[in-house]
């Protein structure tokens, strides 16, 4: 007699997972920052830190003539470490940052489309770009308010200038430029935060482009 189908025995069916999405390309969460970012690293920076080895430079031959000349020639190598490491450090950062059309150029789009190694990569590689060119921008920012607190030094004047008391209004208004800058750091740090915690709820949208 023919057994029925309630009862055939029961043959367990090998778990197949379900496939994985495909990582998406990473874009830019703030459009321009990069740009903005290689502006003051690898162009402000370079030329602050040839202003301040000129300074260097001048009080060292003619220090007579400064008040502070120790103190200022103290603040401006301390300034030019600063810039010098911000360029290093953004230079390190910089070599993570690439987009898809980058490994198009590099290795042909239907080479790219096809790897999600790549895809993978690139995305890795965003996450290390953000969480290096932070400390390139400190750097930076360090460098410019102790350039700024050098150049108040050095323009101390000596006790028998006969400019005495325009050079000491002239170290006031320097050091009303660090103070201003000290809150334009803080400020603009606190707009660039603010787009994140506003769009939330958009952030995929906002970070990925390109194709899936």
């Amino acid at each position: 007699m023919a057994a029925d189908d309630g009862d055939a025995p029961f043959e367990p069916q090998a778990w197949t997972p379900p496939p994985r999405p495909r990582p998406n390309w990473q874009g830019p969460a703030r459009p321009g920052y990069a740009e903005a970012s290689a502006a003051a690293h690898f162009v402000a920076a370079p030329l602050l830190t040839a202003a301040s080895l000129s300074l260097i430079g001048v009080i060292s031959a003619d220090k007579e003539n400064f008040g502070w000349p120790g103190v200022a020639l103290l603040l401006l190598v301390l300034a030019t470490v600063f810039l010098i490491g911000s360029i290093q450090l953004a230079f390190n950062a910089r070599k993570h940052l690439y987009s898809r059309q980058h490994l198009i150029d590099w290795y042909g789009e239907k080479a790219v489309e096809a790897s999600e190694v790549l895809r993978t990569q690139q995305g890795n590689d965003r996450f290390l770009w953000d969480s290096k060119i932070p400390r390139a921008v400190n750097w930076f920012n360090a460098g410019t308010l102790v350039l700024g607190l050098s150049v108040a030094a050095t323009l101390v004047p000596a006790s028998e200038s006969p400019q005495y008391p325009l050079r000491w209004a002239a170290v006031g208004l320097t050091l009303a430029g660090v103070a201003l800058e000290c809150w334009y750091i803080k400020h603009i740090r606190h707009e660039s935060d603010r787009p994140a915690e506003a769009d939330s709820d958009d952030s995929s949208s906002a970070v990925t482009t390109g194709k899936e």
